[in-house]
């Protein structure tokens, strides 16, 4: 048996952590929905100052279009590089271009104008300067679309089973809620990157209340999902990475330590 995703609180009552708020008036997607993580007990008690911290809502298209789009994209970097190596030396003949001038090229305003002139080079630089973030002219996902045609033999099968793979394997700072009906369109994605101040008078409690521009509550997490999400956010916040050689260094020892038990309990003469 499954367990509620949320609740519709009364109409009224106190604000409290895992409330869900929509904004009818936004004009961004990451500021149209959004779940209350200030904790209950500041909230009680006004230590927090006037001031709610949300996490955004979005939906599946805007998770998939703006951040996981864009991070695929980022890992098909060198092999869209390479190709264009490739296709240099192919029109034009003459020693590969150097990795350094190259680079110069892929940075500066614009690509040179002979690039442009082949269809495959200028799509493959662009491909590169949008992964790389010096462009931004294709929409993100049409942009992952053409770099798997480029280098895929089923381009749209890696296409699908790389975007469901990160939808069900999400990274850490993503939360994907089942479909909470209570808001007026499909937004279940919880971002929790993002923190958003919001002045706690400005959040409609009851319908009454309501003027343009404040936030509606619409429903509340269940007690589970609240949990699960406050907990995330934690752990998106807490997380320490360690320099690089440090790491190196435990991943060296751990395989010394291996190779002195294999040692220790191989039979002599094995």
């Amino acid at each position: 048996m499954s367990t509620p995703c949320y609740e519709e609180p009364a109409a009224g009552s106190a604000l409290q952590q895992g409330d869900i708020l929509h904004w009818p008036k936004a004009a961004n997607c990451f500021e149209a929905a959004g779940v209350v993580v200030t904790a209950d007990c500041d909230l009680a008690r006004g230590k927090h100052w006037g001031k709610v911290s949300v996490v955004p809502l979005i939906s599946m298209q805007n998770c998939v279009e703006e951040l996981m789009a864009p991070k695929l994209l980022e890992r098909c970097t060198d092999k869209l590089f390479e190709k264009l190596k490739k296709q240099l030396r192919k029109k034009f003949g003459g020693e590969e271009i150097s990795k350094d001038i190259l680079e110069i090229h892929l940075s500066s305003e614009k690509i040179p104008d002979e690039w442009r002139d082949d269809a495959e080079i200028d799509t493959l630089a662009k491909l590169v300067r949008q992964a790389r973030r010096h462009e931004s002219t294709i929409p993100p996902l049409e942009c992952l679309a053409m770099a798997y045609k480029q280098l895929e033999a089923k381009p749209n099968s890696v296409l699908l089973n790389k975007i469901q793979t990160a939808l069900q394997q999400p990274p850490g700072d993503v939360l994907v809620l089942p479909l909470i009906s209570l808001l007026p369109f499909e937004a279940r994605v919880a971002w929790l990157r993002v923190l958003r101040e919001v002045e706690d008078i400005q959040v409609a409690l009851k319908a009454s209340e309501y003027t343009d521009g404040m936030a509606q509550r619409v429903a509340r997490l269940g007690p589970i999902w609240r949990y699960k999400l406050t907990q995330k956010l934690a752990q998106v916040f807490s997380d320490i990475g360690l320099p690089d050689e440090d790491e190196a260094t435990v991943k060296t020892d751990i395989v010394s330590y291996g190779q002195q038990l294999s040692h220790q309990y191989t039979p002599e003469g094995v």
